[in-house]
């Protein structure tokens, strides 16, 4: 193992102290961001498909509402193992070949999903289904998140690769504003699945255009290969036996609470997207309101987003650090009023918390993504203990808020008052250890470095 991580240390010093050729754009960069991003906006929309349909999938497939839960549910465990499997894949088969790959199990998923519809199937086997849907869903949907950060590096350079993140990382939030906004408009589930199945389908096509990298690197970074994931983990779990590693202790730290906030931020928007008709229903809001607030949420981050997404890369380029902490205590404070604004006849004031949370926490969203590849100056390990950790937590949200749900005696009953209470809570405790961060960027450094090296070559632009 030590040998293994002193070669991988050894590649990045050559790489830093050969000759310095000049770095590049490749227009093709633009095809390549918005194929990944539409991949990711067809994978979006498998975790949350069910959440604004709950009552209906369960009335129409004769399954109860916590099996509903666990078509969302399963997407978050399978996702698990798969991010983290993730980074070996891509540095064994490549981006392009790993996303045709996931394209069409996504795809295969999506039409299993729909064969679940058929009146032939008892509601074990047409569940079991939909459930293997959901499955191949989480086996793939991972692949599109974790690459990611390292596409961005790839293909772009100081001025662009924080945009890029944002664009692609976001595509997944649109997909879960799509199928909040899609999925309740039919009146029978069914119809609903037929629509996810084309919709998805059309959206995997564009992975035949993805291609590996650029002639010309943009960057010192996205010159250097795949490290793998392993190299990371060991120096994140084992300072003490990799004394040369590029990370401090204080770096450690910082990624251990980026790993935090980044998990509990996700897990909260996820979990509520999940189990939203369940957490306003009890109040009187009906399936397509539940929705339509789902979709508030994640549009107003897209909007948040397209915004400050530009001014990360020109302007706060050197303070990613300094806006978290400057915007985290009002997302846990629009938490936190959550607890008493669920009530009836309450909508407007809701629309303006979910619409506040959304466009903090999904604004977020890509700037932790890019602090954690900073901090470990390994951009696709960085996304894969990222996701898994915001997957995680999705998955202990969910079960909590299903746990925590009243009964039949409550006021109203089987309110999630409580569970809206433990959602602040965590979140809200969270929020204090991001003042804790140093959040030194030290990827961006030794890329401004290498830039100023090659400076006397001359950047070129490859058409």
């Amino acid at each position: 193992m030590g040998s293994e991580f002193a070669h991988d240390e050894q590649t990045e010093d050559e790489f830093s102290h050969r000759p310095v050729s000049a770095y590049g754009l490749h227009k093709y960069r633009f095809v390549g961001l918005l194929s990944l991003a539409l991949l990711n906006v067809g994978a979006g929309m498998n975790t949350t498909w069910f959440g604004p349909i709950t009552n209906a999938t369960a009335r129409e497939f004769d399954i109860s509402l916590s099996q509903v839960n666990w078509l969302g549910n399963i997407v978050n465990l399978v996702f698990l193992p798969m991010s983290l499997l993730s980074p070996p894949i891509f540095k064994r088969c490549g981006i392009r070949n790993t996303s045709l790959v996931a394209a069409a199990i996504l795809t295969i998923g999506a039409w299993m999903r729909y064969a679940a519809t058929a009146t032939s199937l008892t509601p074990q086997s047409a569940y079991a289904l939909l459930f293997l849907g959901q499955v191949l869903a989480g086996v793939s949907q991972p692949v599109f998140q974790v690459i990611c950060p390292r596409f961005s590096e790839v293909w772009f350079d100081l001025r662009g690769r924080t945009t890029a993140t944002m664009i692609v990382s976001l595509a997944n939030p649109v997909g879960v504003a799509v199928a909040q906004i899609l999925s309740p408009i039919f009146t029978s589930p069914k119809q609903s699945i037929f629509l996810f199945a084309i919709v998805s389908t059309g959206l995997m096509l564009p992975s035949l255009l993805m291609r590996n990298s650029p002639p010309k690197a943009p960057t010192h970074a996205g010159s250097l290969p795949f490290q793998g994931i392993l190299i990371t983990l060991r120096t994140l779990f084992s300072p003490g036996k990799y004394p040369h590693s590029t990370m401090d202790d204080q770096d450690r730290l910082d990624m251990l609470v980026i790993t935090l906030g980044f998990g509990v931020y996700v897990a909260g928007i996820n979990a509520f997207t999940l189990l939203s008709n369940q957490m306003l229903s009890p109040y009187g809001y009906s399936e397509d309101t539940a929705g339509f607030m789902g979709a508030a949420l994640i549009l107003s981050g897209l909007l948040s987003a397209a915004v400050t997404s530009p001014l990360f890369d020109r302007v706060l380029t050197h303070h990613l650090g300094i806006t978290l902490r400057a915007t985290t205590p009002f997302l846990a404070a629009a938490w936190v009023a959550l607890i008493w604004a669920v009530r009836p006849h309450n909508a407007a004031p809701l629309y303006i918390l979910f619409a506040l949370i959304g466009a903090i926490s999904i604004t977020l969203l890509p700037v932790a993504l890019e602090l954690g590849c900073e901090i470990t100056r390994n951009a696709d390990a960085a996304a894969a203990i990222l996701w898994f950790s915001g997957n995680l937590f999705s998955v202990v949200f969910v079960l909590v808020g299903n746990a925590l749900t009243d009964g039949q005696d409550a006021n109203p009953p089987f309110n999630m008052r409580r569970a809206s209470i433990f959602n602040a809570v965590i979140i809200g405790s969270v929020t204090v250890l991001v003042y804790f961060l140093r959040a030194k960027q030290s990827r961006r450094e030794l890329d401004e470095e290498m830039n100023l090296r090659s400076s006397d070559v001359g950047s070129v632009s490859v058409p």
